[in-house]
């Protein structure tokens, strides 16, 4: 019998509040991370910017060096 892997669960993407919660930051902080192309984010059709967790926990990362 040969085991299978299921495949890696994707997270939901963030609110800008919930994103700054995690990081310890205002979430103005974050839109302008967002603006400035250093956090990567998507925009919903109604203007509001999305979060992937890997992509904050990357830039976090690349803060850290």
């Amino acid at each position: 019998m040969t085991a299978t892997i299921a495949p890696a669960r994707r997270r939901r993407p963030l609110t800008t509040s919930q994103a700054a919660e995690r990081v310890g930051v205002h979430p103005r902080t974050i839109i302008r991370w967002c603006d400035a192309g250093h956090l990567e984010c998507r925009r919903t059709p109604g203007g509001q910017r999305r979060i992937a967790p890997e992509a904050l926990e990357a830039l976090l990362r690349d803060m850290a060096r």
